[in-house]
């Protein structure tokens, strides 16, 4: 889930949520599916991998596993049901996650309010020679977009 989601549910409910609180929950929030537009996979290739019931299953130990479905079941309930099958190319586990992060939270000259910022696309890997601009790191951690 992309922070300005994240920022718009909680906006709904009158709460607030610091840079800094989105920062610490990108941080420890694994990225653990390999999809585009950074990563190699499609969606079809996620639900093909196990989807979402094999995703759950590996973001478990972050999970609220007491949270009742519309089934009346519990999540963890949900999660014992053994799968068919997982393709770690796709899905990885929770302990093997993508090099990619997740989105951060800039603030600094250019958004001084602070800026959602795709962590992935300020990478050498990410600046790709098509888009203009381009997002790219720089030395002591700030990020500029040039052409």
């Amino acid at each position: 889930m992309r922070s300005w989601h994240l920022t718009a549910i909680a906006g709904r409910l009158g709460i607030r949520i610091s840079n800094d609180r989105l920062n610490q929950i990108s941080d420890e929030t694994p990225v653990l599916v390999d999809l585009k537009p950074v990563g190699e996979g499609y969606m079809e290739d996620f639900h093909a991998a196990g989807g979402m019931s094999a995703l759950l299953r590996e973001l478990k130990p972050l999970l609220h596993l007491d949270t009742i479905d519309v089934t009346g079941r519990t999540l963890a309930q949900t999660l014992e049901e053994p799968l068919d099958w997982v393709d770690r190319k796709v899905i990885r586990p929770f302990s093997d996650r993508c090099p990619r992060s997740a989105p951060d939270f800039a603030q600094g000259t250019l958004a001084p309010v602070g800026r959602d910022l795709k962590r992935a696309a300020a990478t050498a890997g990410g600046c790709s020679r098509r888009r203009a601009p381009r997002w790219c790191s720089r030395p002591g951690g700030s990020v500029a977009a040039h052409r």
